[in-house]
C-alpha cells in the first residue's frame, strides 16, 4: 500500500513556483525549473568535477507566497554533500535537514524519492498531513526531489505540468484521472501541431530548441468537444482534467472538465523540416516535411517511407493518398504517429509523386477495357473488367 502511495504521488509533476496559488493548486517550488532563483548564493550545480551546488551551511530559499525551504549542510564526515545537482532531480541530500516553513501548513507533496523523518504530522509515502507553521524533516539517506506542492487543493488527483510529464506518467500504466496543466512556460509550452477538428495533436515545445523533445512528449485528443475549434495556432493554457490512456502506443487523454482551458493564439505551427534520417521516435504528434530522395517500399503488404526508421504510410486524415511501390517524392508532410511497435505518417496534403506511378493514363475516363482473360472488350462489356489497372463491375 505505501508502495502504491509513493508511485502515485512521486508522478506529481510541479509547475513552476511564478504561478503560485493559480487554480487554487497550493503553492508550488519546483527545484528543477528554478533552483537558481530559489538559491541565488550558489556559485552554480554540483557534479563529479563541480561543488558549486554544495550547500556548505544552512541556507534559506527565496520566499514562494510567504513558504520558504531551508537545506542544512550536510552532517559532519557525511560522504557526500547536501547539493543541488547538475542534472534533475535537482535537489539532493543524503543527511541533515530540510526545513518547510510558513503559516499555515496542512499538507506537502513530495515529488522525488524520499528518506525523511518529520518534527510534526504524519509521511505517508510522499504526502505529509499536518497543522504546522513550521516542519522539520530529518534526512535519513539518499533523498532526490524535484520540487514540492504545499496545501493543495485536491490529494487524489496529480497535477502534470505539460505533455512530456503527462507521458512518464501513463508509460507506468497508472491511468487515473488527474489534471493536465498548460501553465508550465519556463519548462515547456504545449502547442497544437495539427488539428482537424476529429484528431488534435500536441506537444511539448522547448523555447531553445523545439526539436529537443523526449519520447511521449507528443499526444492525441480525439474526438474531444473541447478541442472541437482547435487550430495549429494555438498554445494551450489553463488545465483541464481527465484520463489518460495509451492506445495502441499513443497517448491520448480523455477530458471530463474543460472549463479552465485556455489558449492564445500564436504563429501558425510550420512543419517541422527533416531529411530522411529522422529520428521518428522524437517527432510523435510532430507536423514534420521530410525533404530528400524518398520513395515507397512494400513490406508484407503494408508501404513505408525509407527513412531511417521506415514510417508506414497511413491515410489516417483520408486525404485520399494510397500509396504504390516505387512512388518517389522530394518531400512528403504528415503527422507522425506511433502505432504499437511502429511508427506512421499521415499524410496532411496529398503528397507530390515524382515517380512512374504518377502517369496521367492510370486515371484516364478513355483506358481501354479488359475481360479477366486479359482480352480487349468494348466498354459496353458487362461484369467484372479491368481497367486502368484496376478491377471494377462495369454495370
Amino acid at each position: 500500500m505505501l508502495m502504491n502511495k509513493i508511485l502515485r504521488y512521486s508522478f506529481v509533476a510541479l509547475m513552476a513556483m511564478c504561478m503560485g496559488n493559480a487554480f487554487a493548486a497550493g503553492v508550488l517550488i519546483d527545484f528543477d525549473a528554478n533552483y537558481a532563483t530559489l538559491f541565488p548564493t550558489l556559485k552554480g550545480t554540483s557534479s563529479n568535477e563541480s561543488h558549486d551546488g554544495d550547500f556548505t551551511e544552512a541556507t534559506t530559499s527565496t520566499a514562494v507566497d510567504g513558504f520558504t525551504v531551508t537545506v542544512s549542510a550536510a552532517n559532519e564526515g557525511a560522504s557526500a554533500a547536501n547539493r543541488i545537482w547538475h542534472s534533475d532531480p535537482r535537489l539532493r541530500m543524503y543527511s541533515g535537514t530540510l526545513t518547510i516553513k510558513g503559516k499555515g501548513i496542512k499538507q506537502i507533496f513530495f515529488n522525488g524519492s524520499l528518506q525523511l523523518t518529520p518534527s510534526t504530522g504524519t509521511l505517508d509515502g510522499a504526502l505529509w498531513k499536518g497543522e504546522a507553521d513550521e516542519v522539520v524533516f530529518t534526512v535519513g539517506g539518499n533523498t532526490r526531489i524535484h520540487g514540492i506542492e504545499i496545501n493543495g487543493d485536491d490529494p487524489d488527483v496529480p497535477l502534470i505540468a505539460g505533455v512530456t510529464d503527462l507521458g512518464n506518467y501513463v508509460s507506468g500504466n497508472e491511468l487515473k484521472e488527474l489534471y493536465l496543466n498548460f501553465e508550465a512556460p519556463e519548462r515547456a509550452k504545449s502547442r497544437v501541431t495539427y488539428a482537424n477538428g476529429k484528431y488534435v495533436y500536441v506537444r511539448d515545445m522547448n523555447d531553445e530548441d523545439p526539436t529537443a523533445q523526449k519520447i511521449y512528449n507528443g499526444m492525441c485528443f480525439y474526438n474531444q468537444s473541447a478541442f472541437a475549434e482547435a487550430t495549429n495556432k494555438w498554445q494551450l493554457a489553463g488545465r483541464i482534467k481527465g484520463t489518460p490512456t495509451i492506445y495502441n502506443g499513443m497517448v491520448q487523454f480523455n477530458i471530463s472538465d474543460a472549463s479552465e482551458l485556455k489558449h492564445t493564439d500564436e504563429a501558425e505551427y510550420q512543419p517541422q523540416e527533416y531529411d530522411s534520417n529522422i529520428n521518428v521516435e522524437e517527432h510523435v504528434a510532430d507536423l514534420v516535411k521530410l525533404k530528400g530522395n524518398l520513395s515507397v517500399v512494400k513490406n508484407e503488404n503494408k508501404f513505408y517511407l525509407n527513412t531511417g526508421k521506415p514510417l508506414q504510410i497511413y491515410d489516417n486524415f483520408k486525404i485520399g493518398y494510397t500509396p504504390k511501390e516505387g512512388d518517389t517524392f522530394t518531400e512528403f508532410t504528415g503527422v507522425i504517429i506511433r502505432y504499437k511497435e511502429i511508427y506512421e505518417i499521415a499524410p496532411t496534403v496529398m503528397p507530390g509523386v515524382t515517380g512512374i506511378n504518377t502517369i496521367k493514363a492510370n486515371t484516364d475516363v478513355n483506358a481501354p477495357v479488359y475481360n479477366l482473360a486479359g482480352q480487349k472488350v468494348e466498354k459496353s462489356y458487362k461484369g467484372l473488367v479491368i481497367k486502368n489497372g484496376k478491377k471494377i463491375i462495369n454495370k
